[in-house]
């Protein structure tokens, strides 16, 4: 991030620096949470919270699953195209990006995405429903990141810990026989009730 500090004849010259680096480089690993400077500089994007890997591809793809979904640990584009191996010929082609086919194609079609998590969980909540109905992919996606930590049969990361405030999903309803938890970290807000298919 020194990049973005200090008077504007350091930003030049610290600019100029960093195109040297890159020029000069076959490799270069750049940690930032700079968009626009990832953007200009680099070719490839990791993207990773809390010490896991949530995607590796194009800047594009990344950004696109990031400005979505954010960094939650629930769509891994290796775990997909292993658990959809149709998809990963297009992949591969140059076709689509394995987000861009799960956002088409997959969270219309019940695909699994891994970690134990399924879109037939949700197929009686109205909240992932009817922006599916509406083309408001981005909506359903939204509603799948808050519920899915909540949902029993989804394996999260390793030492996965979530804000102590994040809103519980009091108004979801999980299939028969599925039942809902509390994720580390998770506290319960005083005066709160939790239904009846919440594990404790």
């Amino acid at each position: 991030e020194w990049v973005s500090v200090g008077d504007s004849h350091f930003i030049e010259r610290a600019t100029e620096r960093l195109e040297s680096f890159v020029g000069k480089s076959s490799i270069l690993v750049l940690a930032s949470h700079s968009e626009d400077l990832i953007r200009k500089v680099c070719n490839r994007a990791v993207l990773m919270s809390q010490g896991n890997i949530l995607n590796d591809g194009s800047v594009a793809d990344v950004y696109h699953q990031y400005h979505v979904m954010g960094p939650q640990p629930f769509f891994n584009a290796q775990e997909y195209l292993r658990l959809n191996p149709d998809v990963k010929a297009a992949v591969e082609g140059g076709q689509l990006s394995a987000w861009d086919h799960f956002l088409l194609y997959g969270i219309r079609e019940d695909r699994p995405i891994g970690r134990g998590l399924h879109l037939g969980f949700f197929a009686n909540d109205a909240l992932f429903q009817e922006p599916l109905a509406r083309n408001d992919v981005a909506a359903s996606a939204k509603r799948l990141i808050s519920v899915a930590p909540f949902l029993e049969p989804v394996h999260l990361p390793e030492n996965w810990r979530m804000s102590k405030n994040t809103p519980i999903p009091l108004d979801f309803v999980p299939p028969e026989g599925v039942f809902l938890r509390l994720p580390p970290g998770v506290e319960v807000p005083e005066g709160t009730v939790l239904p009846a298919h919440f594990k404790l």
